[in-house]
């Protein structure tokens, strides 16, 4: 998926030529206007993905999947089996397919069906219906629409209808979006997750308080509280040994 190679810029035409390790040799060669250069004696490593990589992820949205995929796995208690993207025909003498399903996810014995955008600006009130309509078809558990992005929609009315439309046939719907799960090496996340060990680490002074007042109430009377709340401060209590 990643290829480690050289790149370079041609001192005529200014283009800037990427070699691979396989090929590089003594001399280069630009690939618009075939100047030759001199490779360096000290070059500078350097990695990209293949077209396949970069194609997927700017023209397919393949990196709203693997959020989705991500997202989903951590709701996971015993299992997670998918289906990629598919295409889906109900009458043999269609000359296309009649749906498509971004996704197909088992989870924990659940059935998933996702519709999955990579902004709002992507999602159309058609999609939304079309989407209604599969999952009227084919039943499952939870039709999950998801959004790689933050923020409200101008789409709540037609989301809020969607949702109406599932819950009368039995289908929970569910939309998931920048707000609900971020990824971990979001910079948003980590102050996000810097806040929360804040909150954490307060919540644990205030029950080190909280510690130390059970103790002064309950142990006033022994000669050794005052010992016994200093060690509170100072490490965890263990249980004695029999």
């Amino acid at each position: 998926m990643l290829f480690q190679g050289h790149q370079w810029t041609c001192r005529k035409c200014h283009h800037r030529n990427w070699v691979d390790l396989d090929a590089l040799s003594s001399q280069l060669s630009c690939e618009v206007c075939k100047q030759t250069a001199q490779a360096p004696v000290n070059i500078s490593w350097l990695f990209r993905p293949n077209e396949f990589l970069i194609e997927c992820l700017r023209d397919h949205s393949v990196l709203s999947l693997i959020w989705v995929l991500t997202a989903l796995s951590m709701r996971a208690r015993r299992s997670l089996i998918f289906v990629e993207p598919t295409w889906l025909g109900f009458t043999p003498d269609s000359p296309g397919p009649d749906a498509e399903a971004d996704l197909l996810i088992l989870l924990d014995g659940n059935a998933w069906l996702c519709e999955i955008k990579a902004s709002w600006r992507s999602l159309r009130p058609s999609h939304i219906v079309d989407f209604v309509a599969l999952a009227r078809r084919l039943r499952p558990d939870t039709a999950l629409l998801a959004v790689m992005e933050a923020g409200p929609s101008e789409l709540q009315a037609n989301i809020a209808a969607a949702t109406a439309q599932l819950a009368a046939e039995g289908i929970e719907f569910e939309l998931l979006t920048l707000d609900s799960y971020r990824p971990a090496d979001d910079p948003t996340s980590k102050l996000m997750t810097k806040n929360k060990a804040y909150n954490v680490r307060s919540q644990s002074r205030s029950r080190s308080a909280g510690g130390r007042q059970f103790m002064d109430r309950f142990c006033r009377p022994c000669a050794n509280a005052s010992r016994v709340r200093a060690n509170m401060d100072e490490r965890p209590l263990r249980s004695p040994r029999r």
